[in-house]
């Protein structure tokens, strides 16, 4: 059986496990229902945030996968990728190694 990661998010909370301070009542009916309803609510609008990011994700997704259609065509790979770099001179190196540096002359 595979293991399923856990967050913090999961963790059981006072909340979620529905404990309350006080012991339960016969008029507290009421309240609990008032705070499922609250609970209810909030589910809701957190699904539509996630949902919404889901959206988006896929569209981004969808776009870059036809942005690599457009730039790949029908190519293969071996033939996207760049050629192999010429072997440099012996014993030096190329003008594109090299560091433009600031030359300071100093007088003791």
């Amino acid at each position: 059986m595979a293991r399923v990661k856990r967050g913090v998010s999961d963790v059981s909370t006072a909340q979620k496990v529905r404990l309350r301070s006080k012991p339960r009542v016969a008029g507290s009916h009421l309240l609990e229902l008032y705070l499922l309803t609250k609970e209810r609510d909030r589910l809701e609008q957190h699904k539509e945030v996630v949902d919404k990011k889901n959206r988006q994700v896929d569209e981004g997704i969808e776009n870059v996968e036809e942005e690599m259609e457009k730039i790949a065509g029908n190519k293969p790979l071996y033939e996207l990728t760049r050629e192999p770099k010429k072997s440099r001179k012996k014993g030096g190196k190329d003008k594109r190694d090299r560091v433009k540096t600031n030359k300071i002359t100093l007088d003791y």
